[in-house]
């Protein structure tokens, strides 16, 4: 539920789980993977005074102006917390990066999660992410870094395509900016459009075909067991956008062979906490895509398949025994109820395959019957948007067999 800024600072010398980054959909994920196992949530909106993940029953999310230093003073006043019981999670990159700043401050009232070799900026940068992901074993696409003062004509003449241009870090931009270049009549305009905009942007090799499969791992290093890595798997059946996009459709699957070059990328990063990977298989070959410090938008999937790993983050990190753990139950569906019905309308599914897959989803992102309000709240946002636009779309593109009309 919203919470004035008030009864949120009366709350946070409770032992809590605190969500810093509340204004977008991936905290909804892990306020409900927390607060499922009885474990008390707080969240911070940044700039968004009433966030969908704020309607959650499972936590009391408040509003601040803005990252900056104000939200800081108030997790560090109060009392010191020897038993571990106040654990920060960050639900964005930019979470991620205030509380790195100022971990000595929080580390005396909270329990973090961070790097005991780097900083977090080195570690966001998807170079330095994916030259540490080379040492570690992983098969890394060919990725170069790119500046205004580089000379342009030359890099596209040098470029093997497809590939694909995205900005170093999430901090200055994210999936939405990336692009696919397929030859070199439109490499020079994206660059010199992307360099107008960053002083710097990556140029990576693209891997595609109809026999690539895009894999999604959830981990958890504990600070505690640091030998220990706690790792679910997934495999993407419809991501969005379409290519390059975020998870959409995906289910578990049994444990592959990630394991041990995971374990090795982690110890020489040196992170303690959720990371959330992504791979490329084709053949025989598995390639690293990127790593983000945090949890997932499908964090609660882990839940859903009898693996918990944020509860086990929590608990881990305070020193308290997490609950007993099984093995991952494959074959639990997650659907990104906000995004996926987009390839419907754009034709790239048939009705009767979306409702089929909605049927064996057991985790949505927004629609929960355990905790419905958000997916209301958020229906009522779009069609307030645009009154009704969603209905109108699929009265538009569906053909009379429940099938997208083709244009």
């Amino acid at each position: 539920m919203i919470v004035s800024r008030r009864t949120f600072l009366s709350l946070l010398h409770e032992p809590t789980a605190l969500v810093l980054g509340c204004e977008g959909l991936t905290a909804l994920g892990l306020i409900r993977s927390l607060g499922r196992e009885g474990i008390p949530v707080l969240g911070v909106s940044f700039g968004a005074r009433h966030p969908v993940s704020g309607y959650s029953t499972y936590s009391k999310v408040a509003s601040w102006p803005a990252y900056d230093n104000g939200i800081i003073e108030a997790l560090c006043e109060g009392d010191d917390d020897p038993d571990g019981r106040r654990v920060l999670f960050c639900a964005t990159d930019a979470a991620i990066a205030l509380v790195d700043a100022h971990a000595q401050s929080l580390a005396r009232r909270w329990r973090i999660f961070r790097s005991g070799r780097f900083s977090m900026q080195h570690l966001l940068h998807k170079g330095n992410m994916s030259a540490l992901a080379e040492e570690a074993g992983f098969d890394v696409p060919p990725i170069r870094s790119i500046r205004r003062d580089c000379d342009v004509d030359l890099i596209a003449a040098e470029t093997q395509f497809p590939c694909i241009l995205k900005p170093v870090d999430s901090l200055h931009g994210d999936k939405k900016d990336f692009r696919i270049i397929r030859d070199q009549r439109h490499m020079q305009a994206a660059l010199n459009q992307a360099l107008e905009a960053n002083d710097e942007v990556l140029l990576q090799s693209f891997v595609e075909g109809e026999d690539t499969t895009v894999i999604e791992v959830f981990a958890f290093r504990s600070p505690s067991h640091s030998d220990t890595t706690h790792l679910v798997t997934a495999e993407k059946v419809r991501q969005y956008p379409p290519v390059i996009g975020s998870s959409s459709f995906i289910h578990t699957t049994p444990e592959n062979d990630l394991r041990e070059p995971i374990q090795r990328f982690l110890e020489l990063t040196a992170f303690e906490g959720l990371v959330d990977f992504e791979f490329v298989r084709r053949h025989d070959r598995t390639y690293f895509i990127e790593a983000n410090f945090r949890a997932g938008t499908p964090i609660a999937l882990c839940q859903r398949a009898g693996y918990n790993l944020a509860a086990i983050a929590y608990l881990t990190v305070g020193g308290h025994p997490p609950h007993p753990r099984g093995m991952v139950q494959p074959a639990h569906y997650y659907l990104r109820d906000e995004t996926d019905w987009r390839h419907v309308t754009e034709g790239r599914i048939s009705l009767r395959t979306f409702i089929r897959d909605v049927r064996r989803t057991s985790e949505f992102l927004v629609f929960a019957r355990d905790d419905r309000t958000p997916f209301w709240n958020y229906l009522a946002r779009q069609c307030l948007r645009t009154p009704f636009a969603p209905i109108r779309r699929m009265v538009r593109t569906l053909g009379p067999q429940g099938h997208p009309c083709k244009s």
